[in-house]
């Protein structure tokens, strides 16, 4: 009976300890935010141009929250060749690559 009752509180412990690890894992990604790649520095500067990089930084990312949300994008009559990223833009209905 003993036993039982010390490998209830040691089992009580540990799945205490992997949730409040689980948590931590899942609050971090929320506050440090989720970056997408955009190697294309002409892709990521029409971002900027048009808002929606909100970092307004060239730097090869943005924030995937500033992504996840367009829902229309027109590259037509650039000279983007390269949209690595676009797969983050999840709420993409429109897209406009005329060449």
């Amino acid at each position: 009976m003993t036993i039982l009752i010390l490998n209830l509180i040691i089992m009580k412990k540990f799945y205490t300890s992997l949730l409040t690890t689980f948590l931590f894992l899942i609050f971090t990604s929320l506050v440090f935010g989720q970056y997408t790649s955009i190697p294309n520095t002409e892709f990521e500067q029409l971002l900027i141009t048009e808002s929606i990089d909100s970092e307004g930084i060239l730097d090869g990312q943005v924030l995937t929250s500033d992504v996840a949300t367009v829902t229309s994008l027109d590259i037509s009559y650039t000279s983007i060749s390269d949209i690595t990223g676009i797969q983050d833009f999840t709420s993409l209905i429109s897209f406009s690559n005329i060449l």
